[in-house]
């Protein structure tokens, strides 16, 4: 098992050089209101220290995603990791960068929208270039596919169909982000949105929360640990995962 002796910024997790697969076994994206509204209460935190003029800008920890590497990737191809654990986590902050893409678009900063899209959102390794970097569990991919269909800010490479339901979940969610958590906060911190705020915004979120990145050796059965970790409700720590 590997693991980085630091927590990872969310910017450096969000690479185009990996791309995040979730299995057969995993659950369809499930966070509601309650889940999604403590996120934004942390997001609000670490915005309002990093434009704080009188502290150092705190960091939010969002606890730890477990992975395993796909091997036979040659060095121009991106990464694939199986994501055993944070599929939850790892695509609310997936949406949260397409809603910041999206709110860049929107103002006319189509610039940005481009480079966040572009740095965070697909690929750039040969044979999946401006693929999505996220590979949602199946039926959650029409919903999926139907927000990536909407980023204007760069044209992302999607099927044009996917499996499950046309609504659900995953689009609440990405509405809630982009207009109770993206939109809301910026416009509390600045009425009249600059350019200056949201990337003082941008900034915090990619860089002042952070996740410990835990990936397994090849050694270890993903449908396994997958089962130790959520077996009869008792999450592991991470310190019970780094043991």
């Amino acid at each position: 098992m590997q693991s980085n002796p630091y927590p990872n910024p969310i910017g450096a997790l969000y690479d185009p050089r990996i791309i995040y697969v979730m299995p057969l076994y995993q659950r369809e994206y499930c966070w509601e209101n309650k889940e999604l509204s403590n996120y934004r209460d942390d997001l609000e935190k670490v915005f309002a220290s990093a434009t704080s003029p009188s502290a150092d800008p705190d960091s939010i920890f969002l606890g730890a995603v477990v992975l395993q590497e796909v091997e036979g990737a040659s060095a121009s191809q991106s990464r694939h990791m199986t994501v055993i654990d944070g599929q939850q986590r790892i695509t609310t902050m997936y949406l949260t960068i397409a809603a910041l893409s999206e709110y860049a678009y929107e103002r006319g900063w189509k610039d940005d929208s481009k480079s966040i899209i572009e740095r965070h959102l697909v690929s750039n390794g040969q044979g999946t270039r401006n693929e999505p970097v996220l590979m949602p569990t199946a039926k959650d991919t029409r919903q999926f596919y139907s927000i990536l269909r909407g980023l204007r800010g760069h044209l992302i490479t999607i099927p044009s169909s996917g499996y499950g339901e046309e609504t659900g979940k995953l689009k609440e969610a990405y509405k809630y982000i982009y207009d109770s958590i993206v939109s809301e906060l910026i416009e509390e911190m600045d009425s009249e949105p600059s350019k200056n705020t949201f990337d003082n915004f941008l900034d915090s979120f990619l860089n002042n929360f952070v996740i410990a990145d835990i990936t397994l050796s090849k050694p270890h059965n993903a449908n396994e640990v997958f089962d130790r970790l959520n077996q009869r409700g008792q999450r592991l720590g991470v310190i019970d995962l780094i043991r």
